[in-house]
Formats: C-alpha cells, sequence, structure tokens
C-alpha cells in the first residue's frame, strides 16, 4: 500500500496471494500479476509477459525474495523474474522498505 501510494505500478506476486481471502480481492483489483512459483512450465509466458508489461511502459514492483518475511535478514534473490529488467533494459530503481514500529512498538521478532 505504501509503494503503490507514492509510484502507480503493477504488483508481482504469487498465485497463492491470488487465492488469499481479502488480499487476493484487493491485489486483484490493485491490477497485481500472479506468478506461479512452483509451475517452472509455466515461467517462460510469464517472463513475456512481464517483458510486456515493462514495454507497455508499466512500472513493476518485484520483490526479488520471492517471499514475505518478517524483514531482519535479505533472502536469495529468485533469478528468473528479476532478470526481466536486465533483458530489457528497463532500469531498475532498489527500494528497502524498513519497519521501524508494528501497533506503536518497536519492530522486534517477537
Amino acid at each position: 500500500m505504501v509503494l503503490i501510494s507514492i509510484e502507480p505500478a503493477v504488483f508481482v506476486t504469487s498465485v497463492e496471494m491470488e487465492k488469499t481471502f481479502f488480499l487476493g480481492d484487493m491485489a486483484k483489483l490493485g491490477g497485481s500479476f500472479f506468478v506461479d512459483r512452483v509451475n517452472r512450465r509455466k515461467m517462460k509466458s510469464e517472463v513475456k509477459a512481464l517483458e510486456q508489461l515493462l514495454a507497455d511502459k508499466f512500472n513493476v514492483f518485484i520483490f526479488p525474495e520471492g517471499t514475505s518475511t518478517n524483514g531482519s535478514e535479505i533472502l536469495p534473490f529468485k533469478k528468473s523474474l528479476f532478470r526481466v529488467p536486465f533483458q530489457t533494459q528497463y532500469p531498475i530503481l532498489p527500494i528497502c522498505l524498513k519497519y521501524s514500529k508494528i501497533n506503536g512498538e518497536a519492530f522486534s521478532p517477537e
């Protein structure tokens, strides 16, 4: 929500998110692009679709770790989708989100 309020874009997220109660509907309404991270056979068509979004001048948010965490560490990047901007020579703007408080309390593993 924070990122989309700053810059209109298409978010890349998983088909699992698409099926999640409420959040899936919000993601659909927001124009998210859903990828199947389990089915490798779909990857080629998903990469092609992302290339087309960039060619059509859409901004695209890709979370290269391919998963959600509590943010305490950076996980290895998933190469397949993160490679698309390099192949298309589309500029990349790295963004780091750091949460300092949750419900008014300092962020911690607890």
